[in-house]
C-alpha cells in the first residue's frame, strides 16, 4: 500500500487530496470528502491519471452532495448563498452587496434577514400581479426548524424561512407562488396545486429538490 497528498484549488476552496493505493485486485475508485479533505481510494497508482483527469468533476460532486446534508449551509470558508457557496473575504462574506461579519449561525441569520425581507417582497409583489393577487401581504422572515412558509389571511401577512437564503432563487420563488396561492385556496388539495402550477409548471420537480436539501 503507498499513499501520496497534494493540494488542489477547486470552487474557490483549497483541498488536502490523499490517495491511497490499497490492492491491485481494487477494481473500483472510491471518493470521500472529510471536511476539506478529499480522500481517495484506488488499486494501483495505475489509476492516477484517471483520477486526476476527472478529480475537478468529482470534488463539485462531492461539494453539492454535501451541502444537501442538514445544517451544511456553512462551512469553514463560506457559506451557500441562493444555491451557490460564496467564500469569506477577510473573514467576511457579502449578501446583496453588503459584507457581513459573524461569530455564529444566527447571528448571521439576524444580521441577513433585512435584506432577504426585502428581496422576498420584490418576489411576491412580482407574482401577486401575475397570480392576481390583490392583498396587499406584510412580508416576514423567520428562522423555524420545519415550515418553509405560511400564509395568514388573519394578519395579511407572508412568513417565510430564513433558510431559504440558502436555496436558489427558482426555489425560493416556488415557496412564494405556493404562499399565494393559499390566498385563493386555504387547503392543499388538487385545487390548490392546479392553481400553483399555472403559475409554476415544474413547480413538483422545484418542491422536490427543496424537501430533499438539494441547493440549486
Amino acid at each position: 500500500m503507498s499513499k501520496e497528498e497534494f493540494h488542489i484549488s477547486c470552487e474557490n476552496q483549497v483541498f488536502l487530496v490523499r490517495i491511497i493505493y490499497k490492492d491491485k485486485y481494487q477494481k473500483g475508485i472510491y471518493y470521500r470528502k472529510i471536511n476539506n479533505v478529499i480522500e481517495i481510494s484506488a488499486g494501483s497508482i495505475r489509476a492516477r491519471k484517471q483520477i486526476m483527469e476527472n478529480l475537478p468533476e468529482v470534488i463539485k460532486k462531492l461539494l453539492k452532495k454535501s451541502a444537501k446534508k442538514k445544517n451544511e449551509y456553512f462551512l469553514e470558508n463560506g457559506i451557500y448563498l441562493f444555491g451557490k457557496f460564496v467564500p469569506f473575504v477577510d473573514d467576511k462574506i457579502e449578501v446583496f452587496g453588503e459584507k457581513y461579519i459573524f461569530l455564529s449561525k444566527e447571528q448571521f441569520y439576524k444580521r441577513a434577514s433585512l435584506p432577504f425581507k426585502k428581496y422576498l417582497e420584490s418576489r411576491v409583489k412580482y407574482f401577486s400581479k401575475i397570480m392576481n393577487v390583490t392583498k396587499d401581504y406584510k412580508v416576514k422572515t423567520k428562522l423555524v426548524k420545519t415550515l418553509y412558509g405560511s400564509n395568514s389571511i388573519k394578519t395579511l401577512s407572508l412568513t417565510f424561512n430564513m433558510i431559504l437564503i440558502h436555496y436558489s432563487p427558482e426555489i425560493i420563488d416556488s415557496v412564494v407562488v405556493h404562499e399565494l396561492a393559499h390566498d385563493k385556496i386555504r387547503n392543499h388539495s388538487h385545487l390548490f396545486y392546479e392553481e400553483v402550477l399555472k403559475t409554476m409548471p415544474n413547480y413538483y420537480y422545484l418542491d422536490n429538490k427543496l424537501k430533499k436539501g438539494i441547493l440549486e
